[in-house]
């Protein structure tokens, strides 16, 4: 065994089950380990398959080894899955039965779409293609699975229910083919090929002998590098494998190689394994500590009725090892245990009173409903930490990210109320932490990950909304008022951003709500998929919200017959999730006529009525009138650019407008080519400025440009301005904990938590100017979405407290998709990588491109929700204090919020390395400048902008807190 073996049991588990003691070193999930039988099986040889057979840890085996390789949490957000990131439409057909007198018979059927099937079979046939070509090139032992036809998603079923079960059973069926070909592509690295290794590209052999050899396309295979398949890291739990490394299997992969892979492993450990150590046949590594093998006793030992410890010792003697007799085998096996297990058991025997000590009589019964309570335990903890949430419906474009949805494979809800206090608990100050700021960091396996926040139920997040959308609605125009009365009448369906609510489950087993966009092609099909009290509407961020667990609004007398008609759900008993205890649920956010902004479907606010969960039915039609109502966009658009030179120039330059003073003109195209540099490219002759204001704008810009200082009474940086932004702000409020990192302590909101914070000296005069000339608009809220529109990079900070190991997350660039300069890119290779960046998106941590502004805060808004971006941190900062991580001035807190990688930005912008066939690269990225509406954001962002704008830098040089004598010594050097 190599010496470079090493385990980290911070990440391990030791239990016991069946007698035995089993311990993993780096996984501290649940699990239940299955019997081992003599002779291996076919595990796909059961007359109910569905995925959730597969989620526990198996056994090695030549043939049967690679289902420890499923993945758990799996993302259809690449190419090839993204077929299966919705949920297709079920349509009704009408067959023709003889009967036996002869005639014919009409009967009703339900089937998949045509188009829909096609595609399916298309992606199964080079998804099993792709598996056998790999299997029979490099000799891969293993068997392969049922395909995903298997479970008929291609034939008309009798009622819908059937129908859509069999096709959600083979969607999920896709997920075993992950794992099967995640299993044959980690083994290809084992395993030489039939063949000389093709090194044509930088790619590895068996992504060139499929592209060459087999003609799959690079797109395709692309998909493969992102999608979980070959994602072998902790973000991809997978099942993991059980096996006795003191038994010899010259197939089995080393355990070095199946760690270094992330693959959960668990080993028995007994007698046996120890006495291999002791003799120096195996490294000292695989011993397990012994601290986490007495806390796994400890609880063994842990009822306060019975005296296990007793029992088990006394037994051994007596009895031995005879399962018929000693009816404590089930518990610990001591003829088999280490000599640490055998020692702590008879301590811990001594030690009991001299009552307990003997105490054998009446207890028999007492083991037996101990030991079955304690399995349906650890079954249900097991299962529990197994059903991570499926990723990547969301909403799809096609299909996109899934779509989530119409996710069949959630299970139904039963409501109840609760109260709404928590949900507006105010703003702290930053001196005293939140609860939620002083909590530990949570251990998980894995961390949640979805396209949006994850939410315990989705009445927190419509409170929190209301609390935001609140502060925006006091300061908003009358143009701004008017569009929302506009579309509160209309309520759009295709010119509107539509979510869906799905349920997932947590690692630890709790059932939560996230939600997640979908694609604008699918508006109308997922509007009619919901009844009316399953829709929300909100006028604000033009926004509809649908789940089968909303209650909102009254009900017609159709809806309420067709309710009670449901259909029969008896024809198969499938069940995607197992059993699971139901979350508690509040009644929704109250809402007032004057900040009409959650609509239900009769557009009048009204209570709640008593939860009812409605039963699956065929979609109702699409109001007709509700769409062609809706498509008009009335009044100008929250998110919409400027149109005011004498504003931009304002807020980014510190442009100050004159009162008297004479500035000679200057030609026409010098004020096109300010203008153009400003960003307004389109619709000129649209610019109304006066001819005075214009040879000032072009005074100060070209002043700037050149280096030299403009007029004083044009400048809010010069002290004898008379709008000297020194004698006007108060910098005080702002705080600076390092040289790159300024604070907004002052502006606080009751709907968040979070501070904001800017990276840029530039970024943060924006602010100050915004604030000022904007004095109604002093809400963190209203000013983080003033950013967000315009593109400028901020954090959403949050005081945290931190170890000394917690640091920002870096990930710096390397390619991972290759390009010959000869290749001609097509539409199918811009789908692919935005499905990718769709899928970096759809994690936790993706609204940091969000707030990193610029052309990633472009794409990410294709994507994802700009108000749920100002929930703050997500759980990867919140639990794991992953990140940024920031000082705060403020004793062992520091500023904490989600941040994106180097690499994630390189996916988000579509890039490809292009080869020469030497050992030259060179860059190609689908996004590779700024549009001419990011104005701001490119005349602000100092992070990464390929072309810095000429003429001015507002850097304030000074530590500590910003003050008028740091503004006076500013450097204009942009």
């Amino acid at each position: 065994m190599p010496s470079r073996l090493s385990f980290d049991y911070s990440k391990g588990r030791v239990f016991l089950q069946d007698g035995t003691i089993y311990y993993s070193p780096n996984s501290k999930r649940p699990v239940i380990i299955p019997p081992r039988s003599t002779f291996v099986s076919d595990p796909f040889n059961h007359p109910r398959l569905n995925v959730s057979m597969f989620k526990q840890p198996v056994w090695w085996s030549d043939f049967w080894g690679w289902p420890g390789f499923i993945p758990l949490s799996p993302s259809f957000l690449s190419t090839p899955f993204e077929a299966f990131c919705s949920m297709p439409r079920i349509q009704t057909i009408e067959v023709f039965r003889n009967l036996p007198s002869g005639d014919q018979a009409r009967e009703t059927r339900y089937k998949m779409f045509d188009n829909d099937i096609q595609r399916w079979m298309e992606c199964e046939d080079l998804i099993v293609g792709a598996a056998n070509h790999l299997r029979l090139q490099y000799k891969i032992p293993g068997n392969s699975p049922p395909k995903p036809s298997s479970f008929h998603f291609d034939r008309a079923h009798k009622s819908f229910p059937i129908a859509k079960r069999m096709i959600c059973l083979s969607r999920e069926w896709f997920i075993i083919w992950m794992g099967f070909i995640s299993y044959l592509i980690a083994q290809t690295e084992r395993h030489m090929p039939n063949t000389v290794p093709d090194r044509s590209s930088p790619y590895p052999d068996w992504y060139n002998f499929l592209r060459n050899n087999h003609g799959f396309s690079e797109f395709w295979l692309d998909g493969f590098l992102y999608s979980n398949i070959c994602s072998f890291d902790l973000k991809t739990p997978r099942a993991g494998i059980i096996f006795q490394w003191t038994e010899t299997d010259r197939q089995r992969p080393p355990i070095e190689w199946l760690h270094d892979h992330h693959i959960p492993l668990w080993f028995p450990w007994t007698s046996a394994e120890e006495r291999r150590i002791r003799e120096g046949g195996m490294p000292a590594c695989l011993e397990p500590p012994v601290e986490l093998v007495q806390e796994a006793l400890q609880l063994l030992f842990s009822s306060p009725n019975i005296p296990l410890a007793s029992r088990v010792i006394q037994n051994y003697y007596r009895l031995g090892s005879d399962p018929i007799t000693n009816d404590t085998l089930d518990f610990l096996r001591l003829e088999h245990a280490p000599s640490a297990v055998y020692e702590f058991t008879a301590v811990r025997f001594a030690t009991l009173p001299p009552r307990l000590r003997h105490q054998m009589e009446g207890t028999s019964g007492d083991l037996k409903n101990l030991l079955a309570s304690r399995r349906q335990r650890n079954e249900a903890a097991a299962e529990a930490a197994a059903s991570f949430p499926v990723e990547g419906l969301l909403s799809t474009v096609d299909y996109q990210q899934q779509g989530r949805h119409t996710q069949a494979m959630t299970m139904p809800a039963v409501k109840s109320n609760r109260p709404t206090e928590a949900m507006t608990t105010p703003a702290v100050p930053f001196d005293r932490p939140t609860e939620a700021m002083t909590t530990p960091a949570v251990q998980f396996d894995r961390l949640l990950t979805t396209g949006e926040k994850v939410y315990n139920h989705f009445d927190d997040f419509f409170a929190a909304r209301e609390r935001r959308q609140a502060d925006r609605i006091k300061v908003e125009t009358s143009s701004e008022h008017q569009r929302r009365l506009s579309l509160e009448r209309a309520k759009p369906i295709k010119s509107s951003t539509m979510y869906e609510w799905e349920k997932i489950r947590s690692s630890g087993g709790q059932e939560m709500y996230t939600r997640i966009r979908v694609n604008k092609k699918a508006n109308e099909d997922v509007y009619a998929r919901y009844k009316s009290w399953e829709r929300v509407y909100n006028a604000v961020a033009n926004e509809w919200d649908f789940c089968e667990d909303f209650s909102f609004g009254p009900r017609t007398a159709e809806e309420l017959q067709e309710d009670d008609s449901g259909d029969d759900y008896d024809d198969y008993d499938y069940c995607p999730q197992p059993p699971h205890s139901q979350p508690l649920l509040s009644s929704p956010p109250s809402t007032s006529p004057s900040q009409a902004m959650d609509i239900i479907e009769d557009g009048k606010s009204s209570p709640k009525p008593p939860h009812s969960q409605p039963p699956l039915s065929s979609p109702p039609t699409i109001p007709s009138q509700a769409i062609e109502d809706g498509e008009s966009s009335p009044g100008p658009s929250y998110s919409g650019y400027s149109r005011d030179v004498v504003e931009s120039m304002s807020l980014i330059y510190g442009y100050v407008s004159p009162l008297g003073a004479q500035i000679s003109s200057t030609s026409s195209s010098q004020w096109e080519v300010m203008l153009g540099f400003l960003g307004f490219v389109n619709r000129l002759s649209e610019l109304s400025v006066p001819d005075v204001e214009r040879r000032a704008l072009e005074h100060f810009f070209f002043k700037i440009a050149s280096k030299t200082a403009p007029v004083s009474d044009l400048d809010d940086l010069d002290s004898n301005n008379r709008l000297a932004l020194s004698s006007l702000f108060e910098f005080s409020q702002i705080q600076r904990p390092s040289q790159d990192l300024f604070v907004f302590l002052s502006l606080r909101s009751t709907a968040c938590e979070w501070v904001l914070g800017v990276h840029s000296p530039a970024a943060a005069l924006y602010v100050c100017r915004y604030l000022l000339q904007n004095c109604h608009a002093n809400s963190v809220i209203n000013v983080a979405h003033r950013l967000l529109e315009r593109g400028i990079p901020f954090r959403t900070l949050l005081p945290l407290t931190c170890n000394p190991q917690h640091s920002t997350i870096s990930q710096p660039y390397a390619p991972t998709t290759y390009r010959s300069t000869a290749y001609k890119f097509v539409y199918a290779d811009f789908r692919a990588a935005m499905l990718q960046a769709q899928s970096v998106l759809s994690f936790p941590q993706g609204r940091a491109a969000l707030l990193q502004g610029g052309i990633v805060g472009r794409i990410a808004k294709e994507f994802l929700s700009v108000d749920g971006v100002l929930d703050g941190p997500s759980i990867e900062v919140t639990a794991h204090r992953v990140g940024y991580i920031g000082p705060s001035g403020n004793g062992g807190l520091q500023f904490c919020d989600d941040e994106i990688t180097e690499r994630e930005v390189a996916i988000i912008c579509g890039t490809y390395k292009l080869y020469t066939g030497k050992i030259d690269f060179f860059v190609f990225n689908f996004f590779f400048s700024y549009g001419s509406q990011d104005m701001e954001s490119r005349l602000l962002c100092t992070r990464g902008s390929p072309h810095p704008p000429p003429g001015k830098h507002t850097g304030l040089v000074t530590g500590g807190l910003i003050g008028p004598s740091a503004v006076k010594s500013s450097i204009r050097t942009f």
